[in-house]
């Protein structure tokens, strides 16, 4: 039964969600002395979010009928493992326990701002929430109306990077809205990834994605641009920034990211991409160490 939850979880999409709050705090590190409490419940909170998200999406695509016949790993409520009562009995919880970290996150690392701000963030909390919960569940399931990647880009780029770092610094920098942006792309691919992988069986059970949108052959020219235009705005961001050319070091994945793109343009057969979906998880996660370990030199 433990296995079921913990299958549930898919633990291996958590490098997406501590990602974002990774590099907006070391962002933050090379301009203040980072507060680890903060840090901590910023990255609880985050992996909060993205168990919540898996957890209503397994929920969600199985009352749909999107898990019927799918490829790639075994969804819970769809094989029977987990009952639908006892999956929307962990997304109250889960929920709960998201709002429970993110407020007392907010208590400790916003004391000094204004009730506006205050306020602001915790709207923000509160739709991180609705977000992870609504991608496939839900009255207004976005991810079935082609707006997965605009939300993603949203929540694990934009807030995850821009938050983390206002959080740590308690002022805005709008130069770490491009990094923000290029982190949610990269989170994007992914998504890209894992709806190429189910673009038949997406589009029999009535989810409209992106990539069933654009069809096998164009949904891997969109992979690339998803892929390519956060290594060129990370330079601008470098650049504008005037970091040390040890910021430079992210490109180090570049032969990596080619040798993933080639394989996505090679691939004929939808169900292989999911080996390729935890190969770009991992890549994001890298190209965040090695770009904030550049910048910290």
């Amino acid at each position: 039964m433990i296995s079921s939850w913990i299958a549930a979880a898919r633990l291996r999409t958590l490098p997406l969600s501590v990602s974002g709050i990774l590099l907006g705090t070391l962002i933050a590190r090379v301009e203040t002395k980072i507060d680890w409490s903060i840090f901590w419940l910023s990255l609880l909170t985050a992996i909060l979010f993205q168990v919540l998200s898996n957890f209503a999406n397994d929920l969600g695509d199985a009352l749909s009928g999107a898990d019927n016949n799918r490829k790639g790993e075994a969804r819970m409520v769809a094989s029977g493992l987990i009952s639908p009562r006892d999956m929307k009995l962990s997304i109250l919880v889960t929920g709960f326990l998201s709002l429970l970290s993110g407020g007392l996150l907010l208590h400790i690392a916003l004391r000094e701002v204004s009730i506006w701000i205050y306020g602001f963030f915790l709207l923000l909390t509160v739709s991180s929430v609705w977000a992870a919960v609504s991608y496939t569940y839900g009255a207004f399931a976005y991810g079935y109306r082609r707006l997965g990647e605009v939300f993603v880009i949203l929540f694990f780029g934009l807030v995850a990077v821009c938050g983390s770092y206002f959080l740590q610094t308690n002022y805005w920098n709008s130069c770490v809205l491009i990094p923000g942006f290029s982190a949610g792309m990269l989170a994007s691919a992914v998504l890209n990834l894992n709806n190429m992988r189910d673009l038949h069986t997406d589009f029999a059970s009535g989810k409209r994605t992106v990539a069933n949108l654009l069809g096998f052959k164009y949904s891997k020219y969109y992979h690339i641009i998803l892929v390519t235009v956060p290594m060129i705005l990370t330079g601008i961001f470098i650049k504008s920034c005037s970091y040390s050319p040890y910021s430079y070091l992210y490109l180090l994945i570049l032969p990596a990211l080619v040798a993933h793109c080639v394989k996505v343009f090679r691939t004929t057969q939808c169900e292989t991409y999911d080996s390729e979906l935890k190969k770009m998880a991992l890549l994001t996660l890298i190209y965040v160490l090695k770009l904030s370990f550049g910048i910290n030199i």
